[in-house]
């Protein structure tokens, strides 16, 4: 059984269109060139996320691709994230990077700006650690 720190339950997905919806409307843009990252503050409760990735990327493959890599950086960074926060990640046309290191690396810079990553992680993993 994984660990609960690692894992992806239910329960930190956003899957409802009123949430993703709310999260998109309200909340703040943090663009990057191959995604843009909407964040709402909700106060209390867990950091929860969602990933969107448009026809116009390309093939189901590729989306499911991109999909499953960026679920994958936040699943293995969620401890290292503040709580109280929903997040989607909405992946742009011509996206590139089919590595987890890449993905990873801009990630962890678009948290860093916008201030949802905790500084206290002393021996947290990064991307040369776990990659």
């Amino acid at each position: 059984m994984a660990s609960r720190g690692l894992s992806f339950p239910k329960e930190v997905r956003l899957r409802r269109s009123s949430e993703i919806v709310e999260v998109i409307r309200k909340g703040k843009i943090f663009r990057e060139r191959d995604f843009s990252l909407f964040l709402l503050f909700k106060g209390e409760g867990p950091m929860r996320f969602g990933c969107i990735v448009p026809k116009r990327v390309g093939t189901a493959p590729k989306r499911n691709r991109i999909k499953r890599l960026v679920r994958e950086v936040f699943r293995l960074n969620r401890g290292r994230l503040k709580e109280g926060f929903w997040m989607i990640v909405l992946v742009k046309q011509g996206a590139e990077g089919d590595s987890l290191r890449s993905w990873w690396e801009r990630l962890e810079k678009v948290w860093r700006e916008a201030g949802v990553m905790r500084e206290d992680e002393e021996g947290s993993p990064s991307s040369s650690d776990l990659l």
